[in-house]
């Protein structure tokens, strides 16, 4: 297969494409003079580990050695956008800085990733004291969530840019089998793992022909962030919203949507604008269809009539849905409007109007695909299934757990959901999905027993009588790898099914890291940042995260840092739903869209999908893939293996009744 391999500025809708549009040194290098003469003058106020930041990048070769690398990350950071703030465009310059060589400093992670943020602040200072780029100050006013209006000022780099179509547009190319990535943090990305991003990237897609200006208008309004008070002026906001609809809702032709993977190899498309992301909620995925017609065969018309079932009646096998399929049910999705003006916004804590939004366009698009069998006429829609509660799934089938399995259709019983059944089982859970998910994100049992007032010990006892003693492995794990990280290594690191290294990377995001740096355009000689970031792992003498109040999960600080630390358990599961995705790309041969566990396809598609799967999780009977890759992260860590307990086992069933609209 021919790959076309392309860095994010050679992409015909990234912001700097066009040459004319790009960040250039007026001179050609960088001028150092007026920021050194600054440094000099206030040298004594650094600390000696940032002295030698800004000596390695003011008075060594470095700035010269990697001008192109530099100017590259700047018009990358900078996207078109005729203004961005310091602290952002520091904290994105930051990412892609090649190598500063300072001898003598700390080889803690948190102060490796500081010393590249002080060295980013220095940088753009010499371009602002070299007038390369214009800074200027910006009053922003806004209402915080009390109602009080907040006035504060702010740096602001003007870029002499304005480009907010191609910046929309980014990540949707005329081009097939383009392919952005090369690497993924420190593991650079294998042919192998190139060619299923190819492989995605050459699918042809276009705009549904039920998507209008209007209609992604509609989805705006039916958002939260379209009503919120934000530093944005609801006006500018509203015309924003307005231009970006239109923007979409004319897309035409043929495009491709260029992927790129996480570090535990799950996709990720490139395309990320609001109202029509491959991965965003359901309405905007879909407004994206299949680039090519096909006949509507019976088998389309069946899997449209049990989406149609399931989203009127909920959830039931197919089998089940065909035998009680009715005219009523054709009529109740043939009458679907999702245009209704009925459907409005209400308040921040009710997804009702937008969720029901995305269903009206599902029933829409599967009312036509059956009008379209009756007619003997071809169409270009998808419709979606996915996984069952997949991260349960997933354990089930490597831990051999029947308890788990019987909750998540692995088995010949048509489960309820997981959710429901763990909350009747609780007696008392407001939300059983979002703390379930928490446990299975690698949360604790004493978390859930804090937000919904039931003893720790009979969460523990009531969890384990409906998923079996094999659903204590999840914890296990998260506590287990929380403790492998430390101030010097914070990578847990395992090969996949297919032999693509994946990893955890324990961090604290939004730590508020204050950046001093030499500048002439201050009067005091120095700029002053606090940037707003993620950072590595920091912890005490006691092996508690510098910033958090106690030692766990996710735990937050006062200053709004939340430390993570037991995801290893979600990343080995997210790496074996990969495994998953990549054999079902690979095998099917035919045009699809990914979305984590569920797979937008032609309806008929969807029978030669579920096949994959079922052969996907037979195969791994008998096999654990959260042994195996604990033992990898023992290995690769010198510590000591961690045995997980394992179940009798079941029969993978052939209802597929794991996989469901």
């Amino acid at each position: 297969m021919r790959i076309k391999i392309m860095t994010n500025t050679e992409s015909k809708h990234h912001p700097a494409a066009n040459t004319q549009d790009m960040f250039h040194l007026k001179t050609g290098k960088f001028r150092v003079g007026n920021t050194l003469e600054a440094y000099l003058a206030t040298k004594k106020k650094y600390p000696q580990s940032a002295r030698n930041v800004f000596e390695a990048v003011l008075t060594t070769d470095y700035l010269e050695l990697h001008s192109n690398k530099l100017t590259d990350a700047i018009n990358h950071a900078i996207m078109g956008r005729p203004e961005v703030t310091r602290s952002e465009l520091i904290n994105k310059l930051s990412f892609s800085l090649p190598n500063l060589k300072i001898e003598k400093c700390s080889d803690k992670l948190f102060y490796i990733e500081e010393r590249k943020k002080l060295a980013a602040a220095c940088i753009l200072n010499v371009l602002i004291d070299s007038k390369e780029l214009t800074m200027c100050t910006k009053v922003t006013s806004f209402e915080n969530a009390k109602g009080r209006r907040i006035t504060i000022p702010q740096y602001v780099i003007q870029t002499g840019q304005n480009n907010p179509e191609k910046n929309m547009l980014y990540g949707l190319e005329r081009e097939p089998n383009i392919v952005y990535q090369s690497r993924i943090g420190h593991i650079k990305v294998s042919r192998k793992a190139k060619e299923v991003l190819a492989v995605l990237a050459g699918i042809p897609y276009q705009l549904s022909d039920i998507a209008t200006p209007g209609l992604i208008q509609k989805g705006y309004e039916l958002t939260h962030d379209y009503w919120s008070k934000s530093r944005e002026a609801g006006a500018s906001k509203r015309i924003r919203y307005r231009k970006q609809a239109e923007l979409l809702g004319n897309i035409e032709g043929i495009f491709y949507l260029p992927c790129r993977y996480d570090s535990s190899y799950r996709v990720y498309y490139e395309f990320q604008t609001a109202g029509l992301r491959p991965q965003g909620k359901d309405w905007e995925c879909n407004l994206i269809d299949l680039g090519e017609s096909y006949k509507v065969t019976e088998e389309d018309a069946v899997h449209a009539k049990h989406v149609i079932y399931v989203m009127r009646h909920g959830r039931t096998s197919m089998v089940d849905a065909l035998a009680k399929f009715s005219d009523e049910d054709r009529e109740y999705a043939s009458s679907a409007d999702p245009m209704d003006k009925s459907l409005v916004y209400t308040n921040k804590d009710d997804d009702t109007p937008i969720k029901e939004f995305g269903n009206r366009i599902v029933l829409m698009k599967a009312a036509r695909i059956l009008d379209c069998y009756d007619k003997g006429e071809s169409c270009n829609y998808m419709l979606a299934k996915d996984l069952t509660t997949s991260g349960l799934l997933f354990a089930a089938n490597g831990f051999s757990s029947a308890e788990m399995a019987k909750h998540c259709g692995l088995t010949d019983t048509l489960p309820e959901s997981a959710y429901k059944a763990w909350g009747k089982e609780l007696g008392s859970v407001e939300d059983p999905k979002s703390e379930m998910m928490g446990l299975l994100h690698g949360g604790t049992f004493f978390t859930v027993s804090q937000s919904t007032g039931i003893p720790e010990e009979e969460v523990i006892s009531k969890t384990r009588k409906l998923f079996g003693d094999c659903f204590s492995n999840i914890a296990t794990i998260a506590e287990w790898g929380q403790h492998l990280v430390d101030n010097y290594c914070n990578i847990l690191q395992w090969k996949n099914a297919q032999g693509y290294k994946c990893y955890f990377k324990s961090e604290m995001e939004h730590v508020p890291l204050k950046l001093k740096a030499p500048s002439a355009w201050y009067k005091t000689g120095m700029s002053n940042d606090t940037v707003v970031c993620t950072m590595p792992l920091a912890v005490d003498s006691s092996n508690n995260s510098v910033y958090a109040n106690g030692y766990g999960a996710g735990t937050h600080s006062k200053e709004g840092v939340k430390t993570k630390r037991r995801g290893l358990y979600a990343r080995i599961t997210h790496s074996i739903d990969a495994s998953l995705l990549h054999s079902v790309v690979t095998r099917t041969g035919v045009g699809l869209m990914v979305k984590h566990d569920a797979f937008f396809a032609r309806p008929a598609h969807h029978s030669v999908i579920a096949k994959i799967i079922t052969e996907f999780f037979i195969d791994l009977q008998g096999k654990n893939p959260y042994q195996d890759a604990v033992d990898q992260v023992a290995e690769h860590r010198k510590s000591e293996p961690l045995q997980l307990s394992q179940g009798e086992g079941f029969k993978v069933s052939s209802k597929q009744n794991f996989y469901m609209p």
